[in-house]
């Protein structure tokens, strides 16, 4: 801000003597093209310094005069590293205005949209000086992922989910177009039914792309797993992998809250396993999943972010396909809380553990496996 008793406006490139803290360093006032700060009024600035020093976010600061007699006004640094170019662009601008709140989550938070790029998480954290794991905290509320360990780049987990998709569509539209011209033949070969299955050689094998040369490879399919169903075009048994994923995820949420309300009410968990089990509500996972929660093990050994993953996948292939999935959107703000809650490695089947939080309760039996064993 400028004081109100200087009698002329502050200009674009003035030199100053910018006092900050002990230092007094001589320094020139950068500001838009043409534009000025009138007395008694305020305005974004870039002081360029002749000399480096050392400030942080939030660090008071007073502008004098060339020479040094008289002071012309003084504010507060937002931004401690900040770049020579780019000063009056609309996405700088923004980005400062995220930079002037004093709260580094609230700057955090605010700084995502402006930040198409991603955010330089090294510059936040030395900007506001903060350890190691308060920043690492704020980055995981923000659900920040790093993309670029080398340059601390971090963006959001929904913009990092969307380009793998966009990718995975390039590189599916890739291989279905050129293969064939270059003597190359693909197929996909996503696989179904649990980990436990895979160890046994039994899992389902989901084939798509060219029949003929899927038919051709289908004694090789049956070495490596079970089953193998073959689903049409490439892309289509990908397609139907997440979307089956997605129906786990799904029955696994309905699996711990059925099995909670006769627990409340008294029933013993391993009565209501095996009456669920006997009726039409039953389903694979609960047949398999419903074991680990029992267990208190949890250890299906697939991860909650992968599951995140998945149905972050499966809800953006259906929006672009015009497809409402309004139980693979709730559940996929099921699994996200769960994910902050419980963290990224967490077994996917812990989402139970919200639900057994919030009453109280642990849904266990005696004589449960701790990890599943192919039959």
């Amino acid at each position: 801000k400028v004081l109100a008793s200087e009698t002329r406006p502050l200009k674009h490139w003035t030199p100053v003597h910018l006092h900050h803290g002990a230092r007094d360093v001589t320094a020139r006032v950068a500001l838009r093209r043409g534009a000025e700060i009138a007395p008694g009024e305020s305005a974004l600035v870039q002081l360029v310094t002749d000399a480096p020093i050392a400030a942080l976010t939030g660090d008071r600061f007073i502008v004098r005069d060339q020479s040094a007699l008289r002071t012309v006004g003084g504010g507060a640094i937002i931004d401690p590293f900040s770049r020579r170019r780019h000063r009056g662009a609309e996405q700088r601008a923004a980005q400062l205005a995220a930079l002037e709140n004093a709260d580094p989550a609230t700057a955090l938070a605010q700084l995502i949209v402006p930040s198409p790029g991603g955010i330089d998480l090294a510059w936040f954290g030395r900007s506001f000086n903060l350890a190691e794991a308060k920043l690492a905290e704020l980055a995981k509320r923000n659900e920040l992922v790093v993309v670029d360990k080398e340059h601390h780049t971090a963006l959001p987990r929904a913009a990092v989910d969307a380009t793998k998709a966009q990718v995975l569509q390039v590189l599916k539209r890739f291989h279905a177009d050129s293969p064939q011209a270059r003597g190359i033949e693909v197929l996909e070969c996503p696989v179904t039914g649990g980990v436990h299955l895979a160890s046994s050689g039994q899992i389902t094998v989901l084939v798509g792309g060219d029949p003929a040369t899927a038919a051709r490879v289908d004694a090789i399919l049956k070495v490596m797993g079970g089953e193998g169903i073959y689903m049409g075009k490439l892309g289509s048994a990908s397609g139907v992998k997440v979307g089956t994923n997605m129906l786990a995820f799904i029955h696994l949420v309905a699996a711990g809250e059925a099995m909670m309300v006769p627990a409340k009410y008294g029933v013993d968990p391993d009565a209501t396993y095996r009456a669920i089990r006997a009726s039409s509500g039953n389903s694979f996972v609960h047949e398999t999943e419903s074991k680990l929660v029992l267990s208190g093990s949890y250890n299906v050994k697939f991860t909650m972010d992968l599951a995140c993953k998945d149905l972050g996948l499966v809800n953006s292939i259906a929006e672009k396909l015009g497809v409402p999935l309004e139980l693979g959107g709730l559940t996929q703000q099921i699994f996200r809380r769960a994910r902050g809650l419980y963290g990224s490695e967490a077994q996917s089947p812990e989402v139970v553990r919200m639900i057994e939080a919030a009453c109280g309760l642990e849904l266990r039996a005696p004589g449960y496996p701790e990890e599943l064993v192919a039959e």
